[in-house]
């Protein structure tokens, strides 16, 4: 009856270590999935803040070249301004100078 007993305990043990063993087994192979699903999604990630990063710095290029165009348009706006009102005084100066040097008073 000992041995019987002996002999169901040592059976009951191995059939544990066998079941520890398949969870080991599967938990492993779980472990295994999860991490390949985390580098995967890991990857996307890299990949759509490349995305976004790009997106952002090509928003900002495009800003930058509009403001430069703008820039650039509204200062031939202003040198054409400084050029019309300083012709008339250089016309004006130049009429006075050569009116001095007609009339001897250069």
């Amino acid at each position: 009856m000992i041995e019987n007993v002996l002999k169901n305990v040592h059976a009951t043990e191995d059939r544990a270590e066998f079941i520890k063993g398949e969870a080991e087994s599967k938990a492993a192979a779980k472990r295994f999935d999860a991490d390949a699903k985390a580098a995967q999604i890991e990857e996307k990630a890299k990949e759509t803040a490349k995305e976004k990063a790009e997106a952002v710095i090509s928003a900002a290029e495009k800003a930058a070249e509009v403001s430069y165009d703008k820039t650039m348009l509204d200062c031939k706006k202003e040198c054409e301004q400084l050029k019309e009102k300083l012709s008339k005084k250089v016309e004006s100066l130049a009429e006075e100078v050569y009116g001095g040097i007609v009339n001897g008073g250069c």
